[in-house]
């Protein structure tokens, strides 16, 4: 899991996806730090 920041979407749209970073999980509920505590890493990226 990563996080990057970006003071505009011109910075966003600058910035090259890591080989790493497999889905964009920002709206998925799963992912939220209460549901991380209480259930883990989902089995399932989507």
């Amino acid at each position: 899991m990563a996080e990057a920041e970006f003071e505009d979407m011109q910075s966003l749209t600058a910035y090259p996806t890591p080989d790493f970073a497999l889905a964009e999980v920002t709206d998925d509920l799963r992912y939220t730090g209460g549901e991380l505590v209480a259930n883990g890493l989902p089995l399932t990226i989507i």
